[in-house]
Formats: structure tokens, C-alpha cells, sequence
């Protein structure tokens, strides 16, 4: 009987690290765009909200009428996680492409069931109200492909049904009829910011995210406030843990490091990965949480995820040798590269392709926590080891 008992109680956790992995890799996520997610989270809500809330400080929100739930994550505005289109290699989005999105957002919220070419006239002649907004013409092709970038993204969300016809047609040819349906309650969720954007004086995205609870400072604690400012560390370093591939000490300011370093930290970080079904993988440099069946993972390195992935790859042996290198460095190691693939990343062989590679690579390493820039130099981070070529060994070695 115990060990039924204690199978039965394993499975249970097993589940409750899923669900949560599941919700750090879609902070949004409706019974419309993935049911089964939706059901693994609600089924293991409390422990859920639980998890969120003590180790991150983060509220979690389940909306049974709109049939989403929503996680509302506060991280740093570092901009290393950008949303991604939805068509294609998954490029990221583009300035214009954000200031689309959040107009047709705006929009819909007003007209929830409108025809496609009625959204871009309205988004249009948002843009032409206010000079700051980028210009929108909806006889422009690429201007149009934005738009459908946005509405696919917000689809894919579950906070916008298409109805009739297919967005990327419209995309090609204005005139085709799309209809779109959406899910008011659903696009009031997509913001997460404790402060509201009509109140922020500085349209500065640090100041819309920071989070005042964690806005305290030590010297003005008292020994009454010391649990407080314990907690504000613990959740700190667990949300850079639970949304960054990988934390460096050395990125962690000096009352974070006197935390993490210390045996209730220590413990703490474990207990939170351990609980979530992730593996805790400490370091004499830093600390990471690794998900095994990676459901936490948005985004993979490596994996053939376009031409600026591989490139990141190649790139980093070029760096493991050196351990610094310069943008014009980058830029001749990917023509070297260029040269050697004839038939590789076509899209890279204009005039200045090979800088766009280059920095799109580095961009990629940055995000991984593998590199990082400092000026036209960019240095290899200690993660980065994990992935040094190493000879092979025994008998089938050349």
C-alpha cells in the first residue's frame, strides 16, 4: 500500500513540475489555442500558484469565462526574450511590427468581430493621428504582412479567431475577405506591467516593469524589515533563473550573491528547480536550472532554427580560442564561413550580409548567456564551455 501510495504521490509531482514548467514557457495560455495545456495547469492549480508566487513573486490568474490563464511574469526589461513571427524561421519582431501589434490590439478590444481590411484602415489612420506611430499604408505589401504577423501572433495566442478566409492571402492580395473574432477579456491579459503605461511619465520600459515591491534598499532596512528584503532577494534570482538560460555570479549584485551563497539560498534555488521538475546545476561561476523534457524552453540552442543559429554555433569555436573578438573579427570568420559553405545561408550573400550574420550570431549567443557584448567586443561567457568541441577518445580515434 505505501508504495502505491508513494508512486501515486510521484506522479503527482511529476505532474505539478510539468504544469509549471508549461506555464514559464507560455505565461499565456488558453483552452482555445492549446486545451491540453490549459487542463495540465488547471488541474495542478493551487500548486501552480503556489510555486509562482513564493520563489517569483508572480500572480497567477485563471479566467474560466475566456478560458485562459494567465501568468503574470515580472522580469527585468533586458529585451533578450523578443516576441517571435509567426511565420518563417521565427525572426523577431521588428519596432514597427510591436507598435502593429499593439495597435491592432487596441483596436479589436473596441470592434471585437471586424473584417481584416476594416483593422488596417483603423490602424492606418491611428498611425496617420499621431506623428511617433510609424506610417501604415494598407495598399503597401509589407506593411500588410506586419499586420498579418500580428494577427497570427494574437491567434496563436487564443485571443483572436479567424473566422473566414486566411490572413496570409489578405497578406498578398488586400481584397480577399477576412473575418476576425476576438477575445476581449483574453487582450486586456496580454499586458503585464505594475505600472500603467497612461501613468508612466518616462515611456521608458524599465519604469513600466520594475516591480516596487523589490524596490527596497538595504541600508534603509531596519532588523524588522530584514524577512522583507530576504524575500525580495530569493525572488530576484528565481525569476532571472526561471525566464535566462543561465546566471553568472558575476551579473548578480552583491546582496544577491551574499544570498545565493549562502546555505537557505543555496537550498532555496535547489528546492524551487526540484519542484518544478528541472535540474539544478551549480557552477563556479554561476547557476542554472535545466529542464530535462525542455517544456520550459521557448527557444533552443542549438537546433536548426535558421541560419543565425548556426552561425552562433560556428561562432563559438572561433571565440573558444580566442575568448574576445571584435565585430570586424566576427564579421571575417563568418566571410570565412560564407566562403567555405558555398551553398549555405543565401540570404546573407549581399553587401553587408555577412555583418547582418555576424550580429544576429552574437545576438543569439547574448541570449543564451553564452556572450556578451561590451562595445564592437564581444566576450565568451563560462556557459559557454558546455559546448567547447572536445577530441574524441579509445580506440576509434584517428
Amino acid at each position: 500500500m505505501a508504495d502505491v501510495k508513494n508512486l501515486v504521490a510521484a506522479e503527482e509531482a511529476r505532474g505539478v513540475g510539468r504544469a509549471i514548467r508549461t506555464m514559464l514557457a507560455a505565461p499565456l495560455i488558453t483552452y482555445t489555442a492549446d486545451p491540453q495545456a490549459f487542463e495540465l495547469v488547471l488541474r495542478h492549480r493551487a500548486q501552480v500558484e503556489q510555486w509562482c508566487s513564493y520563489f517569483c513573486g508572480w500572480n497567477l490568474d485563471v479566467d474560466a469565462r475566456s478560458g485562459s490563464i494567465r501568468l503574470y511574469k515580472l522580469v527585468e526589461a533586458d529585451y533578450r526574450h523578443p516576441l517571435r513571427r509567426p511565420r518563417g524561421v521565427g525572426d523577431p519582431f521588428d519596432r514597427r511590427r510591436y507598435a502593429v501589434l499593439c495597435l491592432a490590439a487596441a483596436e479589436l478590444l473596441g470592434s471585437p468581430v471586424v473584417l481584416l481590411t476594416e483593422l488596417a484602415e483603423a490602424v492606418a489612420d491611428r498611425c496617420a493621428e499621431d506623428p511617433e506611430l510609424p506610417e501604415f499604408r494598407l495598399g503597401h505589401g509589407p506593411h500588410r504582412s506586419e499586420l498579418v504577423d500580428a494577427v497570427l501572433y494574437l491567434q496563436r495566442l487564443g485571443s483572436v479567431d479567424v473566422v473566414d478566409g486566411s490572413a496570409e492571402s489578405w497578406g498578398a492580395d488586400q481584397h480577399h475577405a477576412v473575418l476576425l473574432r476576438a477575445r476581449p477579456a483574453v487582450l486586456m491579459s496580454l499586458l503585464s506591467s505594475p505600472q500603467p503605461p497612461s501613468r508612466a511619465e518616462r515611456r521608458d520600459i524599465a519604469e513600466l516593469t520594475a516591480d516596487p515591491r523589490h524596490q527596497v534598499d538595504r541600508e534603509a532596512v531596519g532588523e524588522t524589515g530584514r524577512g522583507r528584503f530576504s524575500v525580495m532577494l530569493r525572488q530576484r534570482i528565481m525569476r532571472r533563473l526561471a525566464d535566462t538560460a543561465v546566471v553568472h555570479f558575476d551579473e548578480m549584485d552583491p546582496d544577491e550573491l551574499e544570498y545565493a551563497r549562502t546555505l537557505t539560498g543555496g537550498r532555496q534555488i535547489v528546492q524551487a528547480a526540484a519542484r518544478a521538475g528541472m535540474v539544478c546545476e551549480w557552477r563556479a561561476e554561476g547557476v542554472m536550472w535545466i529542464d530535462p523534457d525542455r517544456i520550459a524552453t521557448d527557444t533552443a540552442f542549438p537546433d536548426a532554427g535558421g541560419n543565425a543559429k548556426q552561425a552562433a554555433l560556428l561562432l563559438l569555436d572561433f571565440l573558444q580560442e580566442r575568448g574576445t573578438a571584435t565585430d570586424m573579427e566576427l564579421e571575417g570568420e563568418v566571410h570565412r564561413l560564407l566562403e567555405l559553405h558555398a551553398k549555405w545561408a543565401k540570404d546573407y550573400r549581399a553587401v553587408g550580409g555577412a555583418a547582418r550574420m555576424a550580429a544576429e550570431a552574437v545576438l543569439v549567443l547574448c541570449d543564451f548567456g553564452l556572450a556578451r557584448r561590451d562595445g564592437a567586443v564581444v566576450e565568451l561567457r563560462p556557459a559557454a564551455r558546455r559546448y567547447r568541441v572536445v577530441e574524441p577518445v579509445g580506440k576509434d580515434r584517428p
